[in-house]
């Protein structure tokens, strides 16, 4: 039974191929031997443009020789861009060809030629300044347009765009309905044009904790495309299963088998960004499978790369695998001169994470208000529209005016309150996030604290067996000690406690005179909400004795068993935690 239902599903995708449609070009004819070139490029698939230069040094011939037809030149700089925007990882070039094509087309600005130089030049400023509410605004737009003129192709793309604002800001649900949407559309074309859109679903999938189901979508796809043409989507499928099955011990075999598919696929790959991004996936098989020496050339030659990049999630992962490798190798100097580097690169990178994530609730917030203008734009055209088929009767017309006005002044109002409220929920969120920052902070260095105190007892075993000399092991000894956490440490995250929460520490002690430092430190601790786990781990003490010294601190404020600890702590800070 179950090959029959395997055989049906086979004949049915054979049978979809049969009847996919060829993408229609939607570029106005110009001339004819470059409107031949510009509809093969356009409908060849999504497959890297690698083999395609010779029809754009055609294009730039064409262009050259009839000058009178600026639309040639145009074009030429716009598929040229495209062109090395996939194979050229320097993206100088391909920014500025774009922009040349922009301002040669934008005499107009309603041609079908200007709507896709623009829609290209936007993709590369959102890769520079990441403005999320620009971007979704702009796709919103131009998918009003695509629709217009029947490009359905051009309209997938704009869903997936959408999507993946969506998805960058954290709401999977909306991310994978517009994902889907592209998906839908885009497999009446073909399986070469709908992989990638079914490989964006199964991200989403495995992102929202769908991870058997991802990993399944993406095997599947593996086996239907493994000769396909676009050599980059493959080693993307590639790339995504493995770093799916990487955390995965019951699936280590396929792990595995992918992983070395994915070493032979990626001199077949010609975009720059991710062969790299591959690289990591493969220093990660390596340093796994304790082929250490691979794992760390390939992590020194990402680092510089990354570092250009300004990459810090991705220049952090491979100095902590670097870290991680040396100690298991017995080299610790080089094991704590990189986790230092990790340390620091942490540090930095926290602090740009939090601004980054207040800047995309900020965009969050700004496309649900531009939603609910438009929404509010659509009712007042029905308002109107109402208005005309009703306005034969001067009676009629002048009550119901006064209802219409009525209504649209209680919707303006509703508007209003909406637009309070989420200011209202933007500020929480920014306070939520400070929180996070401290969160981060005293997690991050308990962490570097007992990653430190482990390379010590490597240290002072090492030193036992004479593995390293007395010298060097107090060197060593005395560079860890110099980063464990001190005082200092407690002072300056106490100084950031206090600019969220300026009322918390002389509040309490106000009230409460015999409570020591430690036990302002725990208070704190508990006011933030780290669980009683996370605070035995920061304070290196036994989670035990945290419960104890909370007992502790509950009878010197005399607190009965039904008052609750946290909410009598948020008392003293009011205004981070107003009543509701």
């Amino acid at each position: 039974m179950r090959n029959k239902i395997i055989f049906a599903l086979v004949l049915a995708c054979s049978f979809t191929n049969l009847l996919a449609e060829t993408p229609r070009c939607f570029w106005p004819k110009v001339f004819a031997p470059a409107d031949a070139i510009v509809e093969q490029l356009d409908t060849c698939g999504p497959e890297i443009f690698a083999d395609k230069k010779p029809m754009i040094d055609k294009l730039y011939l064409l262009a050259r020789q009839h000058p009178e037809n600026p639309a040639l030149l145009w074009r030429a700089k716009f598929w040229d861009a495209i062109l090395r925007r996939n194979t050229d990882h320097n993206s100088d070039s391909c920014i500025k060809l774009i922009n040349e094509a922009y301002l040669l087309a934008k005499k107009d600005t309603t041609s079908y030629d200007y709507h896709r130089i623009i829609l290209f030049k936007n993709l590369l400023e959102f890769q520079q300044n990441r403005d999320y509410y620009h971007y979704y605004v702009f796709h919103s737009k131009e998918l009003d347009y695509y629709n217009s003129v029947g490009d359905e192709l051009r309209s997938a793309h704009c869903y997936t765009e959408i999507g993946r604002v969506y998805d960058d800001l954290g709401i999977p649900i909306q991310a994978l309905k517009n994902i889907e949407k592209s998906y839908q559309i885009s497999k009446k074309y073909g399986n070469q044009w709908a992989y990638s859109h079914c490989s964006n679903i199964a991200y989403c999938k495995y992102k929202r904790g769908e991870r058997d189901e991802a990993i399944n979508m993406l095997k599947n796809i593996e086996k239907e495309y493994r000769n396909g043409s676009d050599k980059n989507l493959y080693v993307n499928i590639l790339t995504n299963l493995c770093l799916f099955l990487s955390d995965r011990p019951d699936k280590k075999d396929e792990y595995n088998k992918f992983s070395k598919q994915l070493i032979e696929s990626l001199e077949l790959c010609s975009d720059y960004d991710l062969k790299h991004t591959a690289l990591i996936n493969i220093s990660v098989y390596y340093f796994q499978n304790k082929q250490y020496q691979k794992g760390i050339d390939i992590s020194l030659n990402l680092i510089g790369y990354f570092e250009k990049t300004k990459d810090i999630g991705r220049q952090s992962a491979c100095l902590s695998n670097l870290a991680i490798c040396y100690s298991i190798m017995g080299d610790y100097k080089k094991a704590t001169e990189y986790y230092e580097q990790f340390a620091q690169l942490q540090l930095v990178g926290s602090h740009s994470k939090v601004a980054s994530e207040v800047m995309n609730a900020e965009s969050l917030l700004k496309i649900k208000q531009y939603n609910m203008q438009l929404e509010e734009q659509r009712r007042t055209s029905r308002f109107r529209m109402i208005a005309i088929i009703i306005g034969s009767a001067l009676v009629i017309l002048g009550l119901v005016g006064i209802i219409l006005f009525y209504r649209y002044r209680i919707r303006k109002n509703k508007v209003q309150l909406e637009n309070e409220q989420l200011k209202g929920e933007k500020q929480q969120l920014e306070i939520a996030l400070q929180n996070k920052k401290l969160v981060s902070s005293s997690m991050m260095l308990a962490e570097k604290d007992q990653a430190l105190k482990v390379i010590k007892e490597y240290i002072a075993d090492a030193r036992g067996r004479d593995s390293v000399a007395k010298d060097v092991a107090t060197k060593i000894n005395m560079a860890v000690n110099t980063h464990l956490m001190s005082e200092r440490e407690w002072e300056r995250f106490k100084l950031s406690f206090e600019q969220v929460y300026p009322d918390f520490f002389e509040g309490l002690s106000t009230q409460y005179p015999e409570l020591t430092e430690y036990d302002l430190r725990l208070c704190a601790f508990y006011m933030m909400g780290i669980d009683t786990k996370q605070i035995a781990l920061i304070l290196n003490v036994q989670p035990l004795s945290v419960q104890r010294s909370r007992s502790r601190i509950r009878k010197k404020m005399a607190l009965d068993r039904d008052t609750d600890f946290i909410a009598h702590l948020r008392k003293f800070n009011p205004k981070q935690f107003p009543d509701r």
